[in-house]
């Protein structure tokens, strides 16, 4: 059971897609959204990513309950082939789900 006092990271979508063109070697940047639903203040204590190719990054404060944030995902495609899922654990003092994981699933044309 949850502490009364728990924070609450719910991300809008842990999931997301896109396609690169071939030659096309620009950085993209995703946004993960997520609001903190508990009563606590809910802090990110480190982002892990399971490739070079894609750097997480992150306001470095507390969220507030009730409040809404950000984590950005910069993934470069030079030199990927195919399809390419990429993870990123978030870790958190959230009670119930203390690791969030984000993926992001590319496809090189």
């Amino acid at each position: 059971p949850l502490a009364s006092n728990a924070a609450d990271m719910t991300f809008d979508k842990l999931l997301m897609t896109s396609k690169f063109q071939s030659g096309d070697n620009q950085d993209r940047t995703f946004e993960y959204g997520f609001v903190n639903r508990g009563e606590s203040p809910l802090v990110i204590s480190r982002l892990v990513s399971t490739c070079s190719c894609a750097k997480a990054e992150y306001d470095k404060r507390l969220v507030k309950p009730g409040e809404r944030a950000v984590i950005r995902l910069v993934y470069s495609p030079e030199g990927r082939l195919g399809t390419n899922v990429r993870r990123v654990f978030v870790y958190t003092n959230d009670n119930a789900q203390p690791t969030a994981i984000l993926r992001l699933e590319v496809t090189h044309l």
